[in-house]
């Protein structure tokens, strides 16, 4: 009898919170499937204006995605009856929508460099090895594929030189072989990756504001001897925790200057982080580039394109803040 009084107390408790905000989620969802869909479909665009366009509305619902994504999360950890089914199926929807944003991104991925740099701009090193498709760097320059062994070194060395110069220090890399379990990053933030041929994975903090810039180059040979070794993809991680450090989903971005990897590439990726722990149902791959903020400081810094801050994505928390 206790116990039966004690649940429908709990039962009313739980019910009689405000449920706008999960209409709200629920409807902004929606909004986010609505604009992915339209850009999986949707005309490429033909300059930076369409470019600005296309981002800010990708941007949102991004946003949106993201925010149903925490929000839903964080219900599952004390949630009751029928509601726990209702939040796993938002939950669900939130990584489907998130996928459908990433592969909405990687078609623009060979239109993003014209637009953004005219004709001076590089392009990609694919090679095939032993029936496995792999990427060797570009050091985002031009006409790279044609260079020696030592003419490649140099190049290193004098990013290695400049990383350091900068106060890098290769002790921040973060260094994962098969068989180790990948570990718990800042939540949010995100961590530049390379994956080479050898199923060996560095990782690098992508926070400006602590870490000096590292490049793929550099982070590629893990801060030691150039060995030239081509990588199987590279480009950007991150990851979105619940408040129990459980992982809500896990994005792998193919956004790298130096590699230019091919969305599609990156499912060659996915066992391997598999491998390291993370789970299957939880990854996200996104196309690049797809750091919303950084394109548009760069199209503000050097295209003199202003009145874009308004346009930039808030972050999923700042979202559920503005949207109580």
């Amino acid at each position: 009898m206790t116990k039966n009084i004690l649940f429908s107390l709990l039962y009313v408790f739980v019910f009689s919170l405000p449920q706008a905000d999960a209409v709200n989620i629920d409807e902004s969802l929606g909004h986010a499937e609505t604009i992915a869909n339209i850009y999986l479909n949707k005309s490429l665009p033909k300059d930076k204006e369409g470019l600005v366009a296309m981002y800010s509305d990708l941007g949102v619902a991004q946003d949106e995605a993201q925010a149903a994504l925490v929000y839903s999360g964080e219900r599952l950890l004390n949630c009751i009856l029928m509601d726990c089914e209702n939040y796993k199926s938002l939950q669900k929807k939130s990584i489907h929508v998130l996928r459908l944003l990433g592969k909405g991104f990687g078609r623009n991925q060979l239109n993003f460099s014209p637009i953004m740099h005219g004709n001076k701009f590089w392009v990609m090193i694919r090679v095939e090895v032993n029936g496995r498709t792999l990427y060797r760097d570009t050091f985002k320059q031009m006409g790279t594929e044609g260079l020696s062994f030592a003419e490649r070194k140099e190049i290193y060395a004098n990013r290695m030189k400049k990383f350091l110069g900068k106060g890098g220090d290769v002790k921040n890399i973060i260094t994962l072989r098969p068989g180790d379990t990948f570990p718990e990053l800042e939540n949010n933030q995100r961590y530049d990756f390379v994956l080479d041929f050898d199923g060996v994975l560095q990782l690098y903090n992508g926070d400006k504001t602590r870490f000096p810039k590292i490049g793929h180059s550099v982070l590629t040979n893990g801060g030691g001897e150039f060995t030239d070794k081509p990588v199987i993809a590279a480009g950007e991680v991150w990851a979105i925790y619940n408040s129990q450090k459980q992982i809500e989903a896990f994005f792998i971005s193919s956004t790298s200057g130096h590699y230019l990897p091919l969305y599609e590439d990156l499912t060659n990726a996915l066992p391997y982080f598999e491998a390291l722990g993370i789970p299957k149902n939880k990854i996200v791959p996104m196309g690049g580039p797809n750091d919303i903020v950084d394109i548009f400081e760069e199209l503000m810094e050097k295209h003199k394109m202003s009145d874009l801050k308004k346009l930039m994505p808030v972050g999923p928390y700042e979202w559920l803040k503005r949207n109580k």
